[in-house]
């Protein structure tokens, strides 16, 4: 039981590797285990019926493939050469990083390491160049410079006793506008003053004898000058073997590639050195300044340190720049009027952080990623600096192939603490991106008809036969550059077709809606109708699914296409509409008639029964809801109906139709006719005929009086017209007036 449990485990988890796995897309041994982002492994048992690549958890289901005829590569690693530290090589040379020498075989996507060690030594031999921007503004630090050479080599000294100085300096390109002759002294892009010597005294001396320059702009020729003093080996005397420091002096920014075009320069820089009598030629003025990229590149393909000594006011212009060089840093010169002079302090502080720091480079392509624990190339590298306690550094480097390498052949790659010269460790990394069983023909086997090589239990044809090589003539005029000719016969590209490729299927995929485009016709699926497979043979999309009689558009269309295109309503000037040609104006009143016996049975019995005993096959939705409920379903297209029973009461429901279904909402509540009260009928009878008698009345008077008053004024202007007094004779005035005989009025 246990056994069978587990074998059930197993074919399960099978099933869902294969189901995410894309190894089962890949055709020959090669491009199986050649995939990097996921373990293949390869069967080349010719008699299988199983896919042959497939992830490495099938490499132990013998049901697969049998077990000796499973490729699965591993890696190996082989260390050479293990130089112990501080040895002496053939050419006097001394080693301070192991291994020297290792061998790796590996497959793509698996990663393989090793411990690398590195140890500073003693004495290392050290080269430090000054590169002094020589403006006038620069002077108190040419003169700090002056004053400290000797103080500068003595604690230089005491690290290493193998230390050389030079030194040199710029201002800018002599080309108007950024120099102007007639107002300036001279202007030298770079001059050499002195190449790296051990004589401190020579560097004294130099030091002292340097006049100022002078330019116009704000910007100088800080990189023109940094070029030349990198790709001038010879000149300036760097050696080999040695550390390389360059330490250059500014108190203003730089200028780049581009700004040439501002003096009429447009040729870009060649990276060469161009020293003539230790001065810049003609060259700085046909040439533009070099760019970052370029800086980069030349510092780092020949492990130079650079230090960007200048002043507060452009110091984050330089941190910027030496974030973008590998190697380089920023360090803020002080004035001594602010403080004691830090230049020493600098130079210092750079050989011991180049000394006892390792910082990695490599040669690696692209395709193979090299990861470094603890990662020495990060800003921060605590556990990366070599101390009297902890005086070796060791750093576990991961290396993995993400494909492979050119040509499948090994190659020796290089990883080396940046700074100095052919002090590495070679690694010869092969990556196996061939099986053994490609690297062998066998003979024409039955398996493929006798005529093509069985290689890792595929069939690859003959490539000295007429007919082509499987990884041949991928556009063959055999097949009209539409296909591959593999072993007497075209393997046409998707989209076309025919023995030769001669049809292009992409002409008629367009019309062909449900169907495939074939030999230049479309061959339809099943139900709908050539040539353009785009209508369906049967009728049935133009009836309706609540139809009785299962009649075309309701007997108010004709079906074409599987649409429904709708008749005129007899009589009128309006035509039937809606999908099924089911809508009129007048339609709604049949509707509500064809269903109040299926919504008076859903209101008294289960769907189901009502279901078999009206629409019997019909897609219905019913919901029975509340009055306030059926209210508030706004759905825009419903019909009201209502079904009068024999008890005068209605049961209220409403209908329409989506998505080829009949929705029915039925309200729970009957609707009761309202009862008429006699009392207030009566009532209101009686006060409607007593309202309309005074109002008859008030019409009456109102009328008589004005009648009256209209025939009075004509009596009285005859009267006056006569002559006759009309006034009223017997009339006195209802006021009397006495007079106040003691009122004396007042002036």
């Amino acid at each position: 039981m246990f056994r069978l449990t587990k074998v059930t485990v197993l074919m399960i988890y099978f099933c869902f590797a294969s189901g995410t796995s894309i190894c089962g897309q890949f055709k020959t041994c090669s491009s199986c285990i050649s995939y990097a982002s996921e373990r293949c492994v390869w069967c080349s048992e010719a008699e299988t019926k199983h896919t042959r690549c497939q992830p490495e958890i099938f490499a132990s289901d013998q049901t697969w493939c049998n077990s000796s005829f499973i490729y699965n590569p591993k890696f190996e690693k082989f260390e050479e050469q293990h130089v112990p530290y501080q040895s002496v090589d053939d050419h006097g040379r001394k080693t301070i990083v192991t291994p020297g020498h290792i061998k790796i075989k590996v497959r793509p996507g698996v990663p393989v390491d090793f411990k690398m060690l590195y140890k500073p030594i003693e004495h290392f031999p050290l080269d430090v160049y000054f590169l002094m921007d020589n403006s006038y503004t620069m002077r108190q630090f040419q003169n700090e410079l002056k004053s400290q050479a000797i103080n500068i080599l003595k604690e230089l000294s005491a690290f290493t006793k193998n230390v050389r100085l030079g030194f040199g300096t710029f201002v800018e390109k002599p080309v108007y506008p950024y120099y102007d002759k007639n107002r300036y002294q001279k202007s030298i892009p770079f001059e050499n003053v002195l190449s790296l010597t051990a004589d401190i005294s020579k560097l004294n001396n130099t030091v002292r004898q340097i006049d100022f320059g002078s330019n116009f702009d704000d910007q100088e020729a800080g990189l023109d000058a940094l070029m030349q003093v990198m790709t001038c080996t010879k000149e300036i005397g760097w050696r080999t073997e040695a550390r390389r420091i360059i330490v250059l002096f500014t108190d203003a920014p730089y200028h780049s590639m581009g700004d040439g075009k501002m003096i009429g320069i447009l040729k870009p820089n060649d990276m060469e050195c161009h020293l003539k009598d230790n001065i810049y030629d003609d060259t700085a003025t046909t040439q533009d300044y070099p760019s970052v990229s370029q800086i980069n590149k030349v510092a780092t393909e020949r492990n130079f340190k650079i230090i960007f000594a200048t002043i507060e006011r452009v110091s984050e212009v330089y941190k910027e720049l030496s974030n973008a060089i590998l190697g380089s840093e920023t360090a803020i010169l002080i004035k001594k009027e602010e403080g004691e002079s830090n230049i020493v302090p600098i130079i210092k502080t750079a050989y011991l952080e180049a000394e006892s720091v390792v910082r990695l480079v490599s040669d690696f392509p692209s395709s193979v990623n090299v990861k470094y624990s603890p990662d020495c190339n990060e800003i921060e590298k605590k556990n990366c600096r070599s101390t009297h306690l902890n005086p070796i550094v060791e750093i576990n480097v991961t290396i993995v192939a993400g494909s492979c390498l050119d040509g499948n052949s090994s190659r020796v790659f290089k990883i080396s603490p940046h700074g100095l010269h052919d002090i590495d460790v070679g690694v010869e990394l092969e990556v196996d991106c061939q099986c053994e069983c490609e690297k062998v023909k066998k003979e024409k086997s039955p398996v493929c008809f006798n005529a093509a090589y069985l290689l890792c239990g595929v069939c690859i044809c003959d490539s000295d036969s007429k007919e082509s090589n499987v990884a041949e003539d991928l556009e063959s005029p055999h097949c009209r550059y539409h296909g591959q000719y593999v072993c007497g016969r075209c393997i046409c590209k998707p989209g076309y077709s025919g023995d030769t490729c001669e049809y292009d299927d992409n002409l008629c995929m367009s019309n062909c809606k449900k169907g495939t485009c074939y030999m230049g016709k479309c061959n339809c699926q099943e139900g709908w109708s050539p040539p353009n497979c785009m209508c369906p043979v049967s009728n049935k999309d133009c009836i309706a699914p609540w139809s009785d009689e299962n009649e075309v558009c309701f007997g108010n269309g004709e079906c074409k296409c599987g649409e429904c295109s709708c008749d005129k309503v007899s009589g009128k000037n309006e035509s039937y509409f809606g999908t099924f040609c089911d809508l009129c104006t007048d339609c709604a009143a049949k509707y509500c008639k064809k269903y109040e016996d299926y919504v008076y049975c859903n209101y008294l019995n289960e769907k189901a029964f009502c279901d078999q005993s009206f629409l019997s096959g019909k897609d219905t939705v019913v919901k029975i809801v509340n009055s306030t409920e059926i209210i508030n379903d706004n759905i825009q297209k419903a019909t009201w109906c209502a079904k009068l029973l024999d008890n005068g009461t209605s049961i209220v429901f409403k209908y329409h139709h989506e998505d080829n279904k009949l929705f029915l909402t039925i309200q729970k509540e009957k609707q009761i006719p309202p009862k008429a009260n006699l009392y207030i009928v009566v009532g209101s009878v009686i006060s409607a005929i007593v309202l309309i008698g005074l109002l008859t009345l008030i019409g009456w008077k109102v009328l008589t009086d004005i009648y009256d008053q209209r025939e009075y004024r004509k009596v009285e202007e005859a009267a006056k017209a006569a002559g006759f007094d009309v006034s009223n004779p017997c009339y006195e005035n209802p006021t009397t007036e006495f007079p106040n005989p003691s009122y004396r009025p007042t002036k």
